[in-house]
């Protein structure tokens, strides 16, 4: 036995020494260039790549539209995966501000076990929302949280789990609203949800600040996610001065409205419904 694990530390131990010293990190970077850019329809230019020990790479730098926007980009596979049949990894990105670290597990071949990943935001940038994910809508404000998904496929329309956020000094782009503003602003936002084969079910999501409310409906997660289509309701209290400002057909004289958000995450439609 002693024999027997002393020639597998041995095989490993080379194995990290070939990869450390002799993997072709510009050929991947031309792969990893063009998968990312296919992935957010922008085009993509990653900076000087190194070997991250014992097993990964390091990005310095991601580029986006010639835009810097990811400062450290990190890529470590999951070794034990390949020895049970699939392919696993985390992905790291440091932002100016902020972090998103994401963890994936798929299977090789044709295996029938699912695909699992994970998504964790600590003070994440929603205004690069647009510009990683290939959406339209602009958002602002820090976003920290954790997404679980898993489903027979990588596709969003197939996949279910959970979703915990929290939004703070966030603001909300509305089109074709019929309010004299041109998005939701509030202090914070804490949203719950639920998620199954693709659809995500509000189970809570509670607005605080100069608009407070709540919400609650469903979203029909679509690749790519700008075409995601909503069906949310939900009750919202303008502040006292904006509402006495306002002749809004529908709201009561304390600011309370009900109102509905419908079209896809790129264009929603806000209507009011009615006062309370």
């Amino acid at each position: 036995m002693i024999e027997k694990a002393g020639f597998a530390a041995y095989g490993i131990l080379c194995l990290l020494i070939f990869i450390y010293l002799r993997f072709p990190y510009e050929n991947f970077r031309g792969y990893l260039e063009q998968a990312v850019s296919q992935r957010t329809s922008r085009p993509v230019t990653l900076g000087a790549i190194r070997p991250r020990f014992p097993l990964g790479i390091h990005v310095k730098g991601v580029s986006i539209e010639e835009t810097r926007y990811v400062d450290d980009l990190v890529l470590k596979p999951h070794v034990l995966s390949f020895m049970t049949g699939r392919f696993g990894m985390d992905v790291e990105a440091l932002f100016p501000a902020g972090s998103l670290a994401c963890s994936f597990d798929r299977p090789l071949g044709k295996s029938r076990r699912p695909v699992s990943a994970t998504v964790e935001m600590d003070n994440f940038d929603s205004s690069l929302v647009h510009t990683l994910f290939g959406t339209d809508i602009r958002p602002k404000g820090t976003i920290s949280g954790t997404i679980e998904l898993s489903g027979p496929t990588p596709e969003l329309k197939s996949m279910g789990g959970r979703a915990s956020i929290t939004w703070k000094d966030g603001f909300i782009p509305l089109s074709g609203s019929q309010l004299p503003l041109d998005g939701l602003t509030f202090t914070s936002m804490v949203m719950s949800s639920h998620i199954e084969r693709g659809m995500l079910t509000l189970d809570k999501m509670e607005m605080e600040g100069d608009m407070a409310g709540t919400m609650k409906g469903m979203v029909w997660m679509m690749d790519p996610p700008g075409r995601s289509r909503l069906n949310l309701t939900g009750e919202i209290m303008l502040a006292q001065a904006l509402a006495s400002a306002m002749a809004a057909p529908g709201m009561s004289p304390q600011g309370m409205m009900r109102f509905s958000l419908r079209g896809t995450l790129d264009r929603p439609r806000f209507r009011i419904l009615g006062s309370q």
